[in-house]
């Protein structure tokens, strides 16, 4: 039961220390957004990135820091202590939004990797300048110039891209995902 107590606790912290930061970084960004109109869209994704970022990254690292060592330190392991089902309740709800983040991110990487998969069966790796990873030309029915892939980027290039632009478009398109891979 202490182990149990002690999970409950730390997934109810989770989700309401991500809550209020949650709601702390949206007033924030409601504060910012119109000052925000002048900055570059970089610095914007840069800072809405960030503040989706640290809420999460902020309640995980308090329970992990400061909850579950004072937990193991402190709670004694002799004294029967229920879970109420107010607090499971709230445990459930952190587990299943953690489970449901979870399984979004691994449907999305399964995706990435199979849409990958198929690109490059239809690909010929190429030269770009200012790209320094793997370029791939494919045969594609969109015109389509993207960068996939976060730890080992690649990037694939229709070959109708090439015909319809002209070489400073060209130029452009690439500068324009060289600066995805750079972010």
């Amino acid at each position: 039961m202490f182990f149990l107590l002690g999970l409950s606790i730390a997934l109810a912290t989770v989700l309401l220390l991500d809550s209020v930061a949650s709601l702390v970084s949206s007033t924030a960004w409601k504060g910012i957004r119109r000052s925000s109109q002048s900055w570059s869209s970089a610095t914007r994704a840069a800072i809405v990135c960030w503040l989706r970022l640290v809420p999460v990254a902020f309640g995980i690292a308090c329970v992990l820091l400061l909850l579950v060592p004072a937990y193991f330190t402190h709670e004694p392991r002799t004294g029967h202590e229920d879970v109420s089902w107010k607090l499971a309740l709230v445990a459930g709800f952190s587990a299943i939004g953690i489970g449901l983040a979870l399984t979004r991110g691994f449907v999305n990487w399964r995706a990435t990797s199979k849409l990958t998969a198929d690109w490059l069966l239809n690909a010929t790796p190429i030269e770009l300048p200012g790209i320094n990873v793997p370029a791939y030309r494919l045969k594609h029915q969109f015109p389509v110039i993207a960068v996939v892939g976060t730890l080992r980027p690649m990037l694939f290039v229709a070959d109708q891209v090439f015909s319809a632009l002209t070489p400073e478009e060209l130029c452009a398109a690439i500068q324009h995902e060289a600066g995805h891979i750079a972010a």
